[in-house]
């Protein structure tokens, strides 16, 4: 029998729980009342979307066509560096060697 008065709530932990959710209903009750007039609605969302660079916002279209931009140059040049070795590599001629000593 303790086991299930040790698992049910305290009076304390509901009056609480109840006072809680009682500010909330009225913090909502009266954020309805006022009309909400300070959070933006649907129409000025919109209207700050007409000019994305003027509010700072990212473009998401043209962050995405130059990054494909960039690749696509990357890929260019990875292809030429390619063709140069097939064709018979790169010259390589050294001028100066350094000492090396061998570790026994």
């Amino acid at each position: 029998m303790s086991n299930n008065a040790d698992s049910r709530p305290s009076r304390l932990h509901l009056g609480y729980r109840d006072a809680v959710l009682t500010v909330i209903a009225a913090m909502l009750a009266a954020n309805v009342f006022n009309g909400g007039t300070d959070t933006p609605g649907p129409s000025s969302a919109f209207a700050q979307r007409a000019v994305p660079e003027v509010y700072g916002v990212p473009n998401a279209s043209e962050q995405r066509a130059r990054m494909i931009r960039v690749l696509e140059d990357m890929s260019a040049k990875m292809q030429s560096l390619q063709q140069a070795i097939e064709k018979g590599g790169f010259k390589v001629e050294v001028t100066a060697m350094p000492k090396v000593e061998l570790v026994q």
